[in-house]
């Protein structure tokens, strides 16, 4: 998980604040079962709102499915 934590803080302010991230739907299942060790507590949202893309550490996420997983 600290390699996704170290993607965001890799950006630079201006960039992050805009981010999302852009995966194909096998990565996103991979993360979907994700767990922050400390708290148990899913690293993946789903949208709340109708419409709303999910998320992931708090950046909207975006499908293409030409992109390689990992």
């Amino acid at each position: 998980m600290s390699s996704f934590r170290n993607t965001v803080w890799g950006l630079r302010a201006p960039y992050r604040k805009d981010a999302n991230w852009l995966m194909n739907s096998s990565t996103a299942n991979a993360l979907d079962k994700m767990k922050n060790a400390t708290t148990g507590e899913y690293l993946w949202r789903d949208g709340h709102m109708a419409g709303a893309p999910p998320s992931f550490l708090g950046y909207p996420v975006e499908f293409d499915e030409n992109m390689p997983d990992n």
